[in-house]
């Protein structure tokens, strides 16, 4: 992901809290998660509050405010909130629209909503676990013979502080036997419908309430994927790759589905553009990556992160079986930021710092908390061959140098005493090479069958 700048968002917050008026940033603490998702088409329709088919929303429905007349939803909080933020967009008619958010009654935020492309508005104020009520309205409707000035709500979001759960971290690493089949199945189809995914860049809206086969060709996939909705999907074999022009920084992201995606057997290449292999914005979803190879990432604390999988918009359980990549900025990314990661797995991975292609300093192949927050995980046979003159330890984080709940460093093993870290890191390459190993993983692949 790219780079936010934590002071400037820091002091905006601040203002926004002293005086009512929320901004278009994120105001969340970087620790916060996701408690409640509303969607704006679930909040109370009138004749002048619609919901509507939007491509460029994350469900690919969004909410209509024509009018000053509000609209509300409820939303259920099992632990206290601190901060919500709507995703919005507007249409400017002699100015821009004003968006008032209420909880229970009570105004929390006014927003200038500015822009016609959605924009997530940040506002800091603590609500109690329980039910509340949620209002939005259109505070200065207008419309003449020109223009017509209207409001779209996408999404609104309740965050507040993550649970910890208790350590379980062993004190020791040590390998395990590499079973070569894999070890999660994909999901059991009901009449799915095949999608042939065309070349360039692409957006595939599923219906959520179906299952689908997508098939990336037997040539390179050239351009970003993106898969939106559906019920359990599967992926399997294929490359994809972002040519040197293009405008995107992720090769495939998985949002908004509702069962189980299965991603198998595909091959990234990121040697021509800076890139992100998988990103994830699905929190009522099991994804599985089996059989991934990801190769050439490239990326920078100013421009792109460069991560071979982010669940940075949440993922109910992420499991990860035969993965290898390098990378010389990050790797897995599983703190959790905008929305709750449930569980992790991670097994028979092995990730290796692209030294030739280092750039500045900076980044983390496997990076899963900030201030100790994080989901329960599980590291088996979990390869890092970190930067050139840098120990095992450097290349994770929490590293061993930090000061909340530091890694622990045994000989070439790492773990995470303090932390709901189930195993550890291993320093160095698996000793019988790759898990994925070049020509596995892409357009000519072979499942090896499953446990």
């Amino acid at each position: 992901m790219s780079n936010t700048r934590l002071p400037l968002r820091a002091l905006r917050c601040a203002l926004a809290a002293a005086s009512l008026l929320a901004v278009a940033a994120p105001c969340a603490s970087a620790t916060d998660v996701v408690l409640a998702a509303v969607p704006g088409e679930s909040f109370s329709q009138t004749a002048t509050t619609v919901a509507f088919n939007d491509s460029a929303a994350e469900g690919g429905r969004a909410q209509a405010l024509y009018s000053g007349v509000a609209t509300t939803a409820s939303v259920k909080l099992t632990s206290a909130a601190t901060s919500f933020t709507v995703r919005a967009r507007g249409s400017e008619c002699a100015g821009a629209p004003s968006l008032q958010l209420l909880v229970d009654g009570a105004s929390v935020a006014v927003w200038s909503v500015t822009t016609n492309t959605y924009v997530n508005y940040a506002v800091t104020r603590s609500v109690a676990a329980g039910t509340h009520t949620l209002t939005l309205r259109l505070t200065n409707d207008y419309m003449s013979s020109a223009c017509d000035r209207n409001l779209f709500v996408d999404t609104v979001r309740a965050l507040g502080p993550a649970a910890v759960s208790a350590p379980t971290t062993p004190s020791s690493v040590t390998a395990v036997a590499v079973n070569p089949k894999l070890r999660w199945a994909p999901p059991a189809l009901t009449t799915p419908a095949t999608v042939n995914v065309a070349q360039g860049d692409q957006v595939v809206t599923l219906d959520k309430t179906k299952d689908y086969i997508l098939n990336l060709g037997t040539a390179t996939h050239l351009g970003a994927l993106s898969i939106a909705g559906g019920r359990n999907v599967v992926l399997k074999g294929g490359a994809i790759a972002l040519p040197a022009t293009s405008t995107k920084n992720t090769a495939l992201v998985i949002k908004d589905n509702v069962g189980t995606v299965h991603v198998e057997g595909v091959l990234f290449d990121g040697t021509q553009h800076e890139m992100d292999a998988i990103q994830i914005v699905a929190p009522s979803s099991t994804v599985q990556v089996e059989n991934v190879r990801a190769v050439g990432l490239l990326g920078s604390f100013d421009t792109n992160h460069s991560d071979v999988i982010q669940p940075y918009g949440g993922v109910a359980k992420l499991r990860v079986d035969h993965l290898s990549a390098d990378s010389n900025y990050q790797g897995i990314f599983t703190r959790p930021d905008l929305a709750p990661i449930g569980s992790v797995e991670l097994q028979d991975v092995d990730l290796a710092f692209d030294n030739a292609a280092a750039g500045a300093t900076g980044g983390y192949l496997l990076w899963m908390t900030t201030n100790c927050k994080m989901a329960p995980t599980t590291l088996s046979n979990f390869y890092i061959a970190p930067r050139t003159g840098t120990t095992v330890g450097t290349a994770v984080w929490p590293a061993t140098n930090d000061s909340s709940c530091p890694s622990k460093q045994t000989g070439n093993g790492v773990t995470f005493p303090r932390l709901p870290v189930t195993g550890g890191v291993i320093g160095g390459a698996p000793p019988a090479g790759a898990f994925v190993p070049a020509g596995k993983a892409g357009v000519a692949y072979t499942s090896p069958g499953y446990q």
